[in-house]
């Protein structure tokens, strides 16, 4: 077993973390009373910030209680908001209660593509929810956004991987391979916006964002060997970055639900995971959570 140890142990007491979730779920609970009341929520703040956030510091506590509720509920928002854009449903589905907010700004801007990815596809390996999934996979958002340049090929590679589609798992694969081989970023002006060459966002991209899509066919190939390889050594190179950037306060980067959600979907494919990090905690990609 190979071990990768983290930048930086969190410090902080269970009590912290537990003030900190109450004080969470309030917030939740103040966006639910808000929504009824039909007026602007944060959507992005409720799925990111509260939801990832409570599920982070259970991870951090090792608290297996309550997780899949919360995991759940960040899916079922992720794609009610989603089905909602493209006019399929008329509300937001929240913790097992329907909202129908006409303040909400349903604009693309609110929520981009990759919010689909890491916070609905992604997830979906997570939580193991099969009917739920099937669900997430029939739903077409990419109409609703204009080309990216680039930025969906993961998102696709990830939904064809789902699927067990191989052609479009070589498709979107050798295109996202491609994209980051360009090096380019997507820049904004009052006059619209341009790709340009950003040399640092490439090597970023090559250490941080494209080893995620190559665990995740080496997973699907089920070649143990080769996903364990690309795995130690995204996670040396994610901690190094995080210290590079000056993140290691920060504690969103004490877990990698991405990788986590990778590593899910690997177990689930029969891969003998041989690396071992507080990154991602295995009892987490295993499922052993109530």
């Amino acid at each position: 077993m190979i071990k990768i140890k983290p930048h930086k142990y969190p410090k902080a007491s269970s009590e912290y973390y537990k003030e900190e979730t109450n004080f969470l779920l309030s917030l939740i609970e103040r966006s639910k009373n808000r929504l009824v009341e039909n007026k602007r929520v944060s959507l992005y703040s409720l799925y990111s910030t509260n939801y990832l956030s409570i599920i982070r510091y259970k991870i951090i506590e090792n608290n297996t209680s309550g997780i899949s509720k919360h995991l759940h509920s960040a899916l079922d928002f992720g794609l009610s908001h989603f089905q909602r854009m493209e006019g399929k449903v008329p509300y937001l589905y929240i913790e097992g209660q329907q909202f129908e907010n006409h303040k909400v700004d349903l604009s693309k801007s609110t929520i981009k593509l990759v919010d689909w990815e890491t916070g609905v596809i992604l997830f979906s390996m997570l939580v193991r929810d099969y009917p739920r999934r099937e669900e997430i996979l029939a739903f077409d958002p990419y109409p609703l956004f204009e080309n990216e340049g680039g930025f969906e090929y993961s998102t696709r590679f990830y939904h064809a991987i789902l699927t067990g589609n191989k052609n479009l798992i070589e498709e979107y694969k050798k295109k996202d391979d491609e994209f980051i081989e360009k090096g380019e970023t997507k820049y904004f002006t009052k006059e619209g916006s341009y790709f340009a060459y950003n040399a640092s966002a490439k090597e970023q991209a090559e250490k941080i964002v494209q080893p995620k899509v190559h665990m995740a066919y080496a997973a699907f190939h089920k070649d143990s060997s080769r996903f364990n390889e690309i795995l130690e050594k995204y996670l040396i190179d994610k901690k190094t970055w995080i210290k590079k950037s000056r993140n290691s306060d920060n504690p969103q980067y004490y877990i990698d639900f991405n990788a986590l959600c990778i590593c899910a979907y690997a177990y689930d494919q029969g891969i003998d995971i041989q690396v071992e990090s507080e990154y991602i905690p295995a009892w987490v990609y295993r499922g052993e959570f109530e």
